[in-house]
């Protein structure tokens, strides 16, 4: 079977949230951003992705909006101190943010990013 074949009926057989993480996977690489899966702790980042749950939790005595960003290779978790909601950061919003990668916990997050909207009509 030839490569473009196999592509092909892998596509005709790939899963509704495969086919959706391919697309978020795509969308990142066009805009230029970093791949979850790239990310590496200390560096300074820009990574674009979904938005695929939001919470407020206690973090100490201090409240934590904290939220997961899934781009197709991965996620990360978004936290910002000290803040209880911030309008547009909803369950399945695209959005892209700026900032530094640290290990929480033994997974990826990004403390307080700077963040950018994606315009429903661009996702």
């Amino acid at each position: 079977m030839t490569p473009s074949m196999w592509q092909r009926m892998r596509a005709m057989t790939a899963s509704t949230q495969e086919m959706a993480a391919a697309e978020l996977r795509e969308r990142s690489e066009t805009t230029g951003a970093t791949s979850v899966i790239k990310c590496c702790t200390g560096e300074m980042v820009t990574v674009t992705g979904v938005l695929a749950s939001v919470s407020l939790r206690p973090k100490q005595s201090l409240k934590v909006l904290e939220a997961d960003l899934f781009d197709g290779t991965g996620t990360l978790t978004l936290m910002w101190l000290g803040r209880r909601d911030i309008t547009g950061i909803t369950p399945g919003r695209s959005v892209t943010v700026t900032g530094r990668i640290v290990e929480e916990h033994g997974r990826l997050a990004m403390y307080n990013p700077r963040y950018s909207l994606i315009a429903k009509t661009e996702s």
